[in-house]
């Protein structure tokens, strides 16, 4: 697979979403997210192989079948018990890593199916 220069951008809900899980974990998750953000940019085709340990595909749907959003695994790195998941989605077209969401493990079972829908769409508009 050929490699794909890609800038990071951030879904319009992304910022919020980010700024809430910021004031649980103030200390280290901008340092934390960077890091995530680093490995996702430069080993994104090695990522989009599924991982069940740390990156799995989000099942969007028949309509969305050409869209790859992954969920992917974030350590946080000044508590043990937390954990957080950062969806995102590569754009092989517009050379860009879509960072869709963001979600404390212990504080959300699990990802929006919608929300990552929504972004998409407006993504593509």
């Amino acid at each position: 697979m050929e490699s794909i220069d890609c800038v990071a951008k951030n879904a319009s809900n992304f910022e919020h979403k980010f700024d809430k899980v910021l004031k649980k974990h103030s200390r280290c998750l901008v340092k934390d997210f960077e890091i995530i953000k680093q490995t996702i940019l430069t080993r994104k085709e090695e990522l989009l192989k599924e991982s069940p340990k740390r990156n799995e595909r989000v099942q969007l749907g028949e309509k969305y079948s050409k869209f790859i959003a992954i969920k992917s695994r974030m350590r946080i790195s000044d508590d043990k018990d937390y954990s957080a998941r950062v969806i995102w989605h590569l754009s092989k077209e517009r050379k860009e890593i879509l960072f869709i969401d963001i979600y404390l493990k212990n504080h959300q079972e699990n990802h929006d199916i919608e929300l990552i829908k929504k972004s998409l769409d407006t993504y593509y508009k």
